[in-house]
């Protein structure tokens, strides 16, 4: 089991009878979401890359938002 820091989620591994692992099962806010393993390589994510962004267009988007919590 794996604790993040900076949000509060736990990551747990789950392995076969031959000890490879399968699945991890994401913890998060009262929800548990399965991700099966589709690889045994490690994939780099894709390089990011800088854009230059016009001022005026940023300024539509300032301002302070409040995420609200999901409704079950």
């Amino acid at each position: 089991m794996f604790f993040l820091k900076v949000v509060d989620a736990q990551i747990e591994f789950f392995k076969d009878t031959g000890g490879a692992v399968t699945h991890l099962v994401l913890h998060q806010g009262g929800r548990d979401q399965k991700a099966p393993r589709i690889s045994d390589k490690a994939v780099a994510p894709p390089p990011r890359k800088e854009i230059q962004v016009a001022p005026q267009l940023l300024a539509k988007y300032a301002g302070t938002y409040e995420l609200a919590r999901a409704s079950m």
